[in-house]
């Protein structure tokens, strides 16, 4: 994410802002709880060996939540009342597993492709 080029980021977004898309804030989201999880499990001086055992299911089920909603409001024809990865504001919604691949592949991969 560091060597990634600041020219190459989601359309109409500020430079400080083009290296947030879609992607990164959900897997920062994923990322964060799957720590506190594992931070709240073994604060105990036994631990809490069932909530240790949690955050991967946890991220699992935010993620298949969020591939719900975004293909729900895409059947639905939804606009996007944000910007998500190459897509502007009011474009109609698509699924959040295109706008992983998208941000992956032109923004983490270094696919040298502008949007």
């Amino acid at each position: 994410m560091l060597k990634c080029s600041i020219q190459y980021g989601p359309i109409g977004w500020q430079r400080k802002w083009c290296l947030l898309e879609f992607t990164t804030i959900h897997f920062a989201i994923c990322a964060s709880v799957f720590e506190t999880r594992l931070l709240i499990g073994t604060i105990p001086e036994p631990p809490i060996v069932r909530l240790c055992a949690m955050p991967s299911a946890t991220i699992c089920y935010y993620l298949g939540i969020i591939f719900l909603i975004s293909t729900f409001l895409t059947q639905r024809g939804y606009h996007l009342p944000f910007g998500m990865s190459s897509k502007p504001k009011g474009a109609i919604w698509r699924p959040a597993l295109l706008a992983i691949l998208e941000d992956t592949g032109a923004i983490e991969a270094r696919g040298e492709l502008a949007h």
